[in-house]
């Protein structure tokens, strides 16, 4: 019985582990400028955490979604 509840620890520890780790993102949109995104980007986290004046609807359920609506597109951001 011991085994496998090593076995059982180790894959849930294991699972745990690997589902913290994220890609980062890079947003995209075709024309916008940097000063753009830093200000969708701020709304969109004043939204999230609900205490923001951007008079986003209470629809806005994720950071990513906020920003797709704004029109973004998030890509993966590549690393070396």
């Amino acid at each position: 019985m011991k085994p496998v509840l090593i076995i059982l620890s180790t894959v849930c520890f294991v699972c745990i582990v690997l589902s913290c780790s994220t890609n980062p993102i890079k947003w995209e949109k075709h024309g916008a400028t940097k000063k753009e995104f830093q200000r969708d980007q701020s709304q969109c986290e004043d939204a999230q955490l609900g205490s923001g004046t951007s008079g986003m609807s209470n629809a806005v359920y994720s950071f990513n979604e906020c920003m797709e609506l704004k029109g973004w597109m998030a890509l993966p951001s590549s690393q070396p």
